[in-house]
């Protein structure tokens, strides 16, 4: 799998965010939520993307983003940790 984190940027530029809004996110504003840099369809949009990118079991994505939603979406760092346990949670099984 690609870094996490270029294929959070490239799943970003991808979704159209201009170079304002993909700069914050970068440096760690939220994503999504009440103040998230994401409406909700670009929100839909980057998560199709990102995993669409990954190269892990999606059923087992979708269920460990199921029990950590509320940490995991708050910025570009704690998406990247998340890819890089469920690439590594992959690669033992």
């Amino acid at each position: 799998m690609t870094d996490p984190q270029n294929i959070i940027h490239s799943s970003l530029v991808s979704i159209g965010l201009g170079p304002e809004r993909l700069t914050s996110a970068i440096e760690g504003a939220e994503l999504f939520g009440t103040d998230g840099l994401l409406t909700s369809m670009e929100f839909v949009q980057f998560i199709s993307t990102v995993i669409d990118s990954v190269e892990v079991d999606v059923s087992e994505a979708l269920a460990s983003i199921d029990q950590h939603t509320d940490a995991i979406f708050t910025n570009v760092q704690n998406l990247g940790a998340f890819l890089s346990d469920c690439r590594s949670s992959s690669s033992e099984a």
